[in-house]
């Protein structure tokens, strides 16, 4: 398992002020110093003839530099394979020996190259793949809200057709209660004709009689008057009463909700329904729901829209409901 490595691996500063961030490295005591350190390193007498260098940046360079975080004076050098750390020449007589040791540049290598392979992977095979499934995706839910849209409109369409010929019926219905209504009427008005006649009847008679009993006897009064058509007008006549029978819906909101269409269902496989297919049974049901609406419209009383009001409710042979008074 590897181990975490320390900051102190990595970090490089002054080895003299511990401050400042080191610029040069002195090769003879293996010090790393910075601006101001250096010109005191150069200025001492002991350290004066030290070969000092500027601290170089490159990768592989700065390797050489790397101490160890447990032997504090010692370079880090090789690498511990089974243990995946970089390691001291005392490291590894206290704690790996016996391990598998390779040089820390060959580690660095090694390291650097699989990480650049799987920085290829990633960027030439993962991230395209990625990306273009991405796109996919994107595509694929634009013609999923563009599937939906299209439906709606179908069935928007769809409904629009099925309100208007229901609303065909409602108003062939409603044509038929007035030619009813209408022909009732007729039939009311025909009745008070024949009363209003027989009233005028009634109040001329009236005033004749009264006239005469009004006027000074003379032989004209003793002259019969004729009054037998009374014997007609005393016998009332039958007084008929015509009404509806209620109105009494059908069926026929379950029967659209039955027969409306098959709606679609979201499908989560690739195995979408053929669309030929759809649409035959999308026809199939228009016409059995046309046929239902054309059946409705051509006899309006059946008991899918309603039953409408008739006038043979009572009695069998006559159109007419009546109820007959003397």
């Amino acid at each position: 398992m590897a181990e975490a490595s320390t900051p102190a691996q990595h970090y490089i500063e002054c080895d003299d002020c511990e401050r400042n961030s080191a610029q040069f490295v002195c090769k003879t005591c293996s010090g790393y110093l910075c601006e101001e350190c250096k010109i005191h390193h150069e200025s001492r007498k002991l350290t004066r003839h030290h070969e000092i260098t500027q601290l170089k940046t490159e990768k592989e360079e700065l390797l050489g530099l790397l101490h160890c975080s447990e032997h504090k004076t010692k370079k880090l050098e090789c690498f511990c394979d089974p243990c995946k750390k970089p390691v001291c020449t005392d490291c590894i007589v206290l704690t790996h020996n016996g391990h598998n040791i390779k040089t820390l540049l060959t580690a660095y290598e090694e390291i650097r190259d699989s990480l650049q392979r799987t920085l290829e992977v990633i960027e030439c095979t993962f991230l395209p793949k990625y990306c273009e499934l991405l796109r996919s995706e994107d595509q694929k839910d634009l013609e999923l809200r563009n599937q939906a849209n299209e439906i709606e409109k179908e069935i928007k369409t769809y409904t629009q057709n099925v309100v208007g010929r229901v609303m065909e019926i409602s108003k062939h219905a409603i044509e038929k209660l007035r030619m009813e209504e209408e022909y009732g009427r007729q039939e009311l008005q025909k009745s008070k004709i024949e009363l209003s006649e027989r009233m005028n009847i009634l109040q001329q008679t009236r005033e004749m009689l009264s006239a005469t009993l009004e006027a000074k006897p003379d032989i004209s009064y003793f002259n019969s008057i004729d009054v037998s058509f009374l014997r007609e007008i005393k016998a009332l006549p039958i007084q008929t009463f015509y009404q509806f029978d209620k109105f009494k819906p059908g069926q026929i909101v379950q029967m659209i909700k039955d027969n409306f269409g098959i709606f679609p269902k979201l499908r989560s496989s690739n195995t979408l329904c053929d669309r030929s297919e759809r649409r035959s049974r999308e026809r199939n049901h228009q016409l059995i729901l046309n046929r239902c609406l054309l059946r409705q419209h051509d006899r309006c009383d059946g008991t899918i829209f309603g039953l409408c009001p008739r006038r043979d409710a009572q009695i069998g042979t006559n159109r007419w409901k009546k109820k007959n008074i003397c």
